[in-house]
């Protein structure tokens, strides 16, 4: 068989072998470069005895470039949380067209844990691909995030959007960790001096508790919040060598200020895993319940105390909550605040409140904004919620249902 690309003004020979199975049946494998371009494709073929050149017009396709797929597509799909995961990244049309030695930077939960870079292989598609396993894959996750890179360290990071994908059968934090205050918390005490104060709330079986971060005055000292499941009948020392002692415990979040860690002690749980990094205002963490602290099914005791960096620091009294009694430089247990669940559980929400985070804001407008579609307007298909956005019920969604809406807009309360 003879080919060329330009009309036979050149062209090269390629052996083509009879198939065994069906005499007279012959063919060859041909591999095509396109270097970017659509290519015609002239054909005619050789033997022994002649030629066969189709009466002296040759066989002439047209090769158009293969179509690309998703840039980024993942399997199995939906992600499977626990479960091994190959994750095949295309490069072409991409900041990475070209790129050497691209590796995957890789997380779970919206970037929150498991944050790992791995090198990929390239395909003979000049696709790249790699396989996470399930050891590898953070447990309990309930999300898949990926940017990729390569050995310059130019990045495709999707316009700065990342690439998420959910997981399903992972578990469903309902607080979000992210560094700031959730909506859907509830005030419990202040300190002494009106500086610190200490949250609380309670949804779909998970605990969550948080304070301003150590971001903000005293910057220097070390966080912790204590939780307990009965009322501490003893005092204990102070966690990391602080002076001091506290009511007894049976798990704690802290912050320590000098490396910006966070972590809860004697329990699993979720936080803010780079509080720096993520700009957090507040040190928040929150846990399952049930799982954690079994003990415990209606009532909790919690309560907040900074100490200085180094070891055999001092308790700040006037930022303790709730308030010191004694200002003596210990946590007593009378100095516990008695967390009644049911009266910080989220049951309800507002039914503008579409994302269910306890604020009406820009998050929720935005699905207002699929449904708006002017006086008289048949409501757009990609309206999910018609009868709550039509608030006056005239079968359209005009500027008289924005000002309904408008009407209970607030961030959080």
């Amino acid at each position: 068989m003879q080919v060329s690309f330009d009309e036979f003004a050149t062209s090269n020979g390629i052996a083509m072998t009879e198939n065994p199975c069906q005499a007279g049946e012959w063919t060859a494998d041909l591999f095509i470069e396109s270097n970017g371009l659509p290519l015609l494709l002239s054909m005619r073929f050789t033997g022994d005895t002649g030629a066969d050149d189709n009466s002296g017009q040759l066989w002439e396709f047209n090769i158009d470039l293969a179509e690309r797929g998703e840039t980024v597509v993942v399997n199995p799909f939906p992600v499977q949380a626990g479960q091994s995961l190959t994750v095949t990244y295309d490069p072409v049309g991409r900041p990475l067209e070209g790129g050497e030695g691209i590796s995957a930077h890789y997380g779970f939960n919206n970037w929150s844990t498991g944050i790992t870079d791995k090198k990929m292989t390239q395909l003979s598609d000049c696709t790249w691909e790699m396989t996470i396993t399930a050891s590898e894959f953070a447990a309990g996750s309930n999300g898949f995030d990926v940017v990729f890179f390569d050995t310059n360290g130019t990045y495709d990071n999707n316009d700065e959007n990342d690439w998420h994908f959910k997981a399903v059968g992972g578990i469903v934090v309902p607080w979000a960790m992210d560094g700031n205050l959730d909506c859907c918390a509830t005030l419990v005490g202040t300190s002494q001096n009106g500086t610190r104060h200490l949250y609380a709330g309670y949804r779909d079986g998970w605990v969550y508790v948080a304070t301003e971060s150590s971001n903000t005055t005293p910057a220097t000292n070390d966080h912790f919040i204590f939780i307990a499941d009965e009322m501490p009948a003893s005092q204990t020392g102070q966690p990391w060598a602080k002076a001091g002692t506290v009511g007894a415990f049976d798990a704690y979040l802290a912050r320590e200020q000098s490396n910006n860690f966070v972590g809860w002690f004697n329990i699993q749980g979720s936080t803010v895993p780079d509080p720096q990094t993520n700009n957090a205002q507040y040190l928040e963490g929150s846990f399952n319940l049930a799982e954690q602290l079994p003990g415990a099914t209606t009532t909790l005791w919690i309560a907040h105390g900074d100490w200085g960096n180094n070891n055999g620091d001092p308790l700040s009294p006037a930022t303790q909550v709730p308030a010191t009694l004694d200002g003596n430089g210990n946590i007593e247990a009378a100095e516990y605040f008695e967390l009644v669940l049911s009266t910080v559980e989220v049951t309800t929400f507002d039914d503008y409140d579409f994302n269910q985070d306890c604020a009406i804001d820009a998050i929720d407008f935005a699905t207002f904004d699929l449904c708006l579609g002017g006086p008289g307007a048949p409501i757009p298909g990609a309206c999910a919620f018609e009868s709550v956005v039509d608030a006056d019920a005239d079968n359209d969604v005009d500027l008289a249902d924005f000002a309904a809406f408008m009407e209970v807009a607030n961030s959080c309360p």
